[in-house]
């Protein structure tokens, strides 16, 4: 999206289209993702399954916490991508409902 300015007022205008379509890019993007993770979660839990020796336990030892941060950052994001384009679509609406508003006191 670029700087928009239509009135020349120095702030940037929205363009309802594009950020509508930026949008939607987003909220497919948070589906996708969370599509996604229950496999590579499965994936990362595998190495809990190593063997007890000590070469099993030295890998545990270093994964564990890498393993644990990433689940846990996975945990907040999930949904978070559709929830912010929500909060987009919002905006855009109460972006044309102001415009609207505004254009109407304009005589035609």
């Amino acid at each position: 999206m670029t700087g928009i300015d239509h009135d020349g007022d120095g702030r940037i205008d929205m363009d309802p289209d594009e950020t509508a379509a930026r949008l939607a890019r987003l909220r497919d993007a948070g589906t996708a993702l969370d599509a996604a993770w229950p496999g590579c979660r499965d994936r990362i839990e595998v190495p809990g399954r190593l063997g007890g020796g000590p070469l099993g336990q030295a890998f545990t030892k270093v994964y564990s916490g890498p393993k644990q941060a990433i689940g846990d950052a996975m945990a907040q994001l999930t949904g978070a991508y559709q929830t912010l384009a929500g909060n987009g679509d919002q905006a855009v609406r109460g972006y044309q409902a102001a415009d609207g508003a505004a254009a109407a006191e304009f005589p035609r």
